[in-house]
Formats: structure tokens, sequence, C-alpha cells
């Protein structure tokens, strides 16, 4: 695909990372559809994942340790294999010298 298709949908779903001070600072990422739908439509909560990748369009499955257990299925983005750049998220409960750095959702709403 024309990579200017490519980033396009970045200004759809998001991803963007944001700096202060010439330090990463945050990622902005656009939920709007799946929270109105739970919130409007009483819809599911499913899980959401995070990849970094090059291609936000190719959203390919790969099976991983399929070997490892029947009751394993697992499966991840082909994408994020395909991009050396990474980033590690910490959950809400991290030990207390990253505590600053932990996930943090942040809700801006209107009336609608």
């Amino acid at each position: 695909e024309a990579p200017n298709l490519v980033n396009g949908n970045k200004i759809t779903f998001g991803g963007f990372l944001e700096y202060d001070n010439n330090k990463p600072y945050r990622y902005t990422f656009d939920i709007t559809k799946h929270i109105s739908d739970i919130i409007r439509n009483d819809s599911s909560n499913i899980d959401l994942g995070l990849v970094v990748t090059s291609n936000i369009n190719d959203d390919t499955l790969l099976k991983a340790f399929e070997d490892l257990s029947e009751n394993s299925n697992y499966k991840y983005p082909r994408a994020a294999t395909l991009n050396p750049l990474g980033t590690i998220l910490l959950g809400s409960s991290p030990t207390e010298n990253l505590s600053d750095k932990k996930v943090q959702l942040e809700l801006t709403y209107s009336s609608y």
C-alpha cells in the first residue's frame, strides 16, 4: 500500500508519540467509537490491543506457541514483528520506582 494511505489511518486510530522537553512523553490513541458503543449502545467491552507497527493496515494474525499447549490460542499481529522499534507498557500496578510511568486512561468528552 502507498505510505500515505498507511499513515492516513494513524489519524483515525491514533498512536502518535508526543514529546515533552524533547523526551517521549505519551502516546495518544482514539478509542472514541469503542467507548461510545459501550456507553450508548450497551456493547460488549472487548479487549483492546496495542502494537508497535510500521503498517497499521496489516491486521494479519499469526499463532504463537502453537505446539506448547493444546489450549494455547494466543495470536499476535504479524506487523508487530516487522518493526525493530518497540515500547514497554507498565500495567496498573508497577513497582514503586516506576509508579509514575503506569498506564493511564484519560478521557476527554463533550455533550452529544
